[in-house]
């Protein structure tokens, strides 16, 4: 990655247009990672949402002058953005606030609209950031990918990604920076009393074994798979349970899939979740067999609580930030993965857990220590 320190305005302005800002969200959290370091060195940052939900985050852009907009809703329910209303809404702030830099954190129709109004409006930087890899499997995602996703690169000129793998997906020949996605391991670390705590509010004995997962009921993430494998672990220990950290629009699904497989009374829902400490350090395993993923900034946390993870081969390497991480093909069935899983929850050779946060520190992932995106919008001189 390129790091470059030179002559830099010291006050610049920045918008982020981001889908929410949820703390269930990766996206989100990477972001929100990074905004105090550039807040505390003169930066200036707005935020633009496409959809209205519930953030802890809300005061503290309050606190560091930053405005939050949400984007012209199509109903009253705050379903989504009116097209024709954003349109005009963003021209206007592009043209009325004068921003030095707009920062992507999205894909889709709404990216590029905004990739084009910033250009329209002269934005001096425009950033697209790939905080996934490009996921082509049908000719609708072709299609996709040709009417919003070229048009954005065509209308950006800087380029991030949270890896390599999603970099070279993203943009293919073009230059991009890599970005190190950053993770709070202060808030992530492991805690034995949290561990307690948790567990017996949710009636769950020190001695039954915690599968957990934190991701989005979306085809991405995999969710019916998530269920196969720890189906098949439950088999040979019924003694366990599947906690379910996150929501999405395959949530009801899901449900009806786990009832129909016997499994209602062994998966704790827990929906959308601020606390991640307490989630993390509740649980004695990490599953999720992703399709695909940018880096996926649940596996370094997972890590940093000290977890075994379980993840799929799909996922790039830069997650291995410690010997606790285990990738296993997709073309394995539920089976194999459930022998996988008990492999790893029996490993001897794992250092104790309240270890793992500042090891994870050491490698340059903590909010704290970490500089990147600081470093990369100070080389625009």
């Amino acid at each position: 990655m390129r790091k470059v320190i030179g002559k830099y305005k010291k006050m610049k302005k920045v918008l982020f247009i981001v889908s929410n800002i949820r703390a269930s969200n990766g996206v989100t959290r990477v972001v929100m990672n990074h905004y105090p370091d550039l807040v505390e060195n003169g930066y200036s940052i707005d935020f633009c949402s496409m959809y209205d939900r519930p953030s802890p985050w809300f005061d503290e852009l309050k606190e560091n002058g930053s405005n939050y907009y949400l984007l012209p809703q199509a109903d009253e329910k705050h379903s989504g953005p009116d097209y024709a209303k954003s349109k005009e809404f963003l021209e206007k702030k592009l043209t009325d606030e004068k921003y030095d830099i707009i920062h992507i954190h999205i894909t889709g129709k709404y990216a590029a609209l905004a990739a084009r109004l910033a250009k329209k409006a002269h934005v001096p930087y425009r950033i697209y950031h790939a905080h996934n890899p490009l996921y082509i499997h049908d000719i609708h995602s072709a299609l996709y990918t040709l009417a919003y996703h070229v048009p954005c690169v065509r209308n950006c000129n800087k380029y991030l990604a949270c890896s390599n793998h999603a970099g070279k997906s993203y943009f293919g020949n073009k230059k991009f920076d890599v970005i190190r996605n950053t993770v709070d391991t202060e808030n992530v670390k492991f805690d034995s009393e949290s561990r307690i705590k948790l567990r017996n509010k949710l009636g769950v004995k020190d001695e039954t074994v915690v599968i957990g997962t934190v991701c989005r009921h979306t085809k991405q993430k995999n969710p019916f798979f998530i269920v196969d494998v720890f189906e098949q672990y439950h088999k040979k220990n019924n003694d366990s349970v599947l906690m379910w950290v996150g929501t999405g629009e395959l949530e009801q699904e899901v449900k009806k899939y786990i009832g129909n497989r016997g499994l209602a009374n062994a998966v704790i829902s827990m929906g959308n979740q601020t606390e991640m400490k307490a989630m993390y350090s509740a649980m004695d395993l990490f599953l999720l067999p992703s399709l695909y993923e940018g880096l996926g900034i649940v596996f370094i946390e997972a890590q940093a609580n000290g977890l075994p993870v379980l993840a799929s081969d799909v996922v790039p390497q830069d997650t291995g930030v410690t010997e606790l991480i285990h990738y296993v093909s997709l073309k394995k069935d539920a089976k194999d993965w459930a022998y996988e899983l008990e492999l790893c929850l029996n490993n001897k050779e794992i250092k104790k857990r309240t270890l793992y946060a500042e090891i994870v520190r050491s490698q340059g992932y903590d909010k704290k220590s970490n500089h990147d995106l600081l470093q990369y919008y100070r080389s625009f001189s």
